[in-house]
């Protein structure tokens, strides 16, 4: 009889244990940082979007709509860039465009227990009033599985396509004795198609239910809008500044209460957010260095995200550029060949497979392309 009460508390104690333990693992929800921003490129992909400071490049439009008046590059602009490695292209691409079975799932795990695919695509016609672009296709798809011993599928798909109308100006230039301020200010207003999908799912639910009554593609439709504006001077002795507010109105509201612990959480891509850049410029004979800190925070300018804090930097001389980020979560260096009308770059990355929740660094190739016509 006591061993028996004994063996109730021990068993009382050990069930409380675990529902601690798996409490804990699953407080924070898999938040996943990428690489690729909607109305990007290669560029700013290898900045990692810290680049709202830099101008008089092709794409300055794309990192802060106030750059409008200094970018250059009139005419027609076609760029695509993603994911160079053949499996997260052909994982990507069926998951996306082909039936989600269980074959095709337990095939990309059997590679690895995080999955990341990304590909951008935009095209963009520029005056020296607007900007329009189309990206017909801006992708992400993310499978994450956990908890071997009863599999489980945190999967986020993404297809966004967007029409965009961008235009800026200068809006007063203030000499000073030390320096001469212009202030430019600018927006860019956006129609959007956002077909989206992020749930949670065992494994051996796919041998119940079909894949289509587990994932569910949702959509919405709406007008979005980012601001922007820019403080640039002509001299050493005071930083270049930018303020943005980015996605107004296109926040996605995710109406899932199940799993939330669980759910993969993507920061900073179609969620309201606001952010502060700092940079300088410095032009010497033997080309031209780009400093930038782009400092982010939730809604407008509601909380500082630490962790996303991103530094970037750019050398540029002739045809030639390198260009490097650094953050918590990933850091990249990339090489960009121009010409006249082609651009060509390669980004090497490595980034966190699942953000502050996953130790591992995984290591990946990033390509992207500018036509110029």
């Amino acid at each position: 009889m006591i061993k028996k009460i004994i063996y109730m508390n021990l068993s009382k104690i050990f069930l409380t244990i675990v529902s601690l333990l798996c409490f804990y693992n699953n407080a924070f929800p898999l938040a996943i940082t990428h690489q690729l921003r909607p109305n990007g490129n290669f560029d700013t992909l290898a900045l990692s979007n810290a680049c709202s400071t830099i101008v008089g490049t092709s794409f300055s439009v794309r990192c802060n709509p106030a750059l409008f008046p200094y970018s250059k590059g009139e005419g027609v602009l076609i760029s695509a860039s993603g994911k160079s490695d053949g499996d997260s292209i052909d994982n990507g691409r069926d998951l996306i465009f082909s039936p989600i079975t269980e074959e095709l799932i337990r095939k990309i795990f059997q590679q690895k227990n995080f999955n990341t695919f990304t590909l951008n695509s935009d095209f963009a016609f520029k005056t020296s009033v607007l900007e329009i672009s189309y990206s017909p296709y801006y992708l992400l798809a993310d499978l994450y599985l956990f908890n071997p011993a009863f599999p489980e599928v945190s999967l986020n798909l993404i297809n966004h396509e967007s029409l965009r109308l961008t235009s800026g100006l200068e809006v007063l230039q203030l000499p000073t004795a030390v320096a001469k301020f212009i202030f430019s200010a600018g927006a860019s207003v956006y129609y959007f198609e956002h077909s989206y999908e992020n749930t949670v799912f065992s494994l051996f639910d796919l041998t119940t239910t079909r894949p289509e009554n587990l994932i569910k593609m949702k959509s919405r439709y709406g007008v979005g809008a980012d601001v922007g504006f820019f403080l640039d001077n002509n001299s050493l002795l005071f930083p270049k500044l930018s303020l943005q507010i980015k996605n107004i109105n296109s926040t996605l509201e995710d109406d899932s209460s199940e799993n939330e612990a669980i759910i993969q959480a993507p920061q900073f891509l179609f969620d309201t957010y606001s952010t502060i850049g700092i940079g300088e410029k410095f032009q010497t004979a033997y080309g031209r260095f780009d400093l930038s800190c782009e400092i982010p925070f939730s809604d407008y300018f509601f909380l500082v995200s630490p962790a996303q804090i991103m530094f970037s930097g750019r050398y540029s001389i002739g045809l030639f550029s390198v260009l490097g980020s650094a953050g918590k979560y990933y850091q990249n260096v990339g090489l960009r060949f121009d010409s006249k009308n082609f651009n060509i770059g390669i980004t090497y990355s490595r980034e966190a497979d699942m953000g502050a929740e996953q130790a591992s660094m995984e290591q990946a190739v990033y390509t992207g392309v500018d036509i110029i016509l």
